[in-house]
C-alpha cells in the first residue's frame, strides 16, 4: 500500500474528531502472516492530551511556568471529569476518582486550580 493510500486512511479513521483538536494516531502493521502479500494496517487514534483540554476548558494560552507560585487559571470539578470521560480509555486508572487524581496532577503542574 502506498503513502498516499495510508494518509487517506488516517484522515478518514480521524473524521469523528474535531478538526481544532489535537489527538494522536498510530498505525500498526498486521504483520501475522509473512507470506500473505496483503499489506494492511490499524490505526489506533488516541484522546487529546490532557493538557490540551485542560487548556480548553480553563480558556487559557498556555501553562504557568511556576506553577507552586503562579496560577494561571482555574477548572471546577465537573470540566476535569468531562475531561475524564473523554481520556478514560486512554488513562490507566481503575476508576473515575483515579482517573480524576491523575487530571488533577496535571492541572496542578500546569498552575491550575481545581474548585469544587
Amino acid at each position: 500500500m502506498g503513502p498516499h493510500l495510508f494518509c487517506r486512511s488516517r484522515q478518514k479513521s480521524a473524521e469523528p474528531l474535531s478538526r481544532a483538536s489535537i489527538f494522536s494516531v498510530f498505525g500498526l502493521g498486521d504483520k501475522s502472516d509473512q507470506s500473505d502479500k496483503d499489506e494492511s494496517f490499524t490505526f489506533v487514534t488516541k484522546s487529546p492530551p490532557a493538557a490540551a483540554l485542560l487548556k480548553k476548558a480553563a480558556n487559557i494560552a498556555a501553562g504557568s511556568k511556576e506553577p507552586n507560585k503562579t496560577k494561571v487559571g482555574k477548572v471546577t470539578r465537573k470540566q476535569v471529569m468531562d475531561i475524564v470521560k473523554t481520556k478514560s480509555k486512554d488513562l490507566n486508572a481503575r476508576s473515575d476518582e483515579a482517573a480524576f487524581r491523575i487530571i488533577a496532577g496535571t492541572a496542578r503542574q500546569m498552575g491550575l486550580e481545581i474548585e469544587g
